[in-house]
């Protein structure tokens, strides 16, 4: 019995692809951290990452390799955080990071390290695969105040670095 309601429970908090904690237990940790800091004064920071040219591969390659990829560049990303972070896959091909402790001079430093991260190709089944990662970031509660705000803002940043990404590649 406490197998299954463990298995349940990992289902329930994790995705079942990647591994990592999914959306919702990444809102409920952003949620007690907001709590806690909005008293302390210390702040975290949420970068969402997005891969860029991702459909290509799924459509050149197959889902199959597709999901190998997500669950490589879910590894590459496990390999930059910190036991006190918290990674998610949002869904699709978008990850979010959530770091407790890091202000908004570390936050961009951070989510450029990141991009760099991902720019290195990965090899999926003998394929040498070139993608890249938009990265945006938002810190409370120097930015914003409240988790959903700091979602959307990070979300936001992360758009306009993809377009950012876009305009230079045109």
């Amino acid at each position: 019995m406490f197998r299954l309601y463990r298995f349940a429970h990992e289902q329930s908090v994790s995705d079942p692809l990647t591994g990592l904690a999914n959306r919702r237990l990444l809102l409920g940790r952003a949620e007690y951290l907001a709590q806690l800091y909005s008293r302390t004064g210390q702040g975290f920071a949420l970068f969402f990452v997005d891969l860029n040219r991702f459909k290509q591969v799924n459509d050149r390659f197959g889902h199959h390799v597709g999901d190998q990829l997500l669950i490589e560049a879910a590894n590459r990303l496990s390999q930059s955080v910190r036991q006190s972070d918290t990674l998610a896959r949002n869904g699709g091909d978008e990850f979010i990071l959530l770091q407790p402790g890091v202000n908004a001079g570390d936050a961009s430093t951070i989510a450029s390290k990141l991009e760099a991260m991902m720019d290195r190709p990965f090899m999926i089944e003998g394929h040498s695969l070139q993608i890249s990662a938009s990265v945006g970031c938002a810190v409370f509660p120097q930015d914003v105040n409240n988790v959903e705000a700091v979602i959307n803002l990070a979300d936001s940043r992360m758009y306009e670095r993809k377009q950012e990404k876009r305009a230079r590649q045109s």
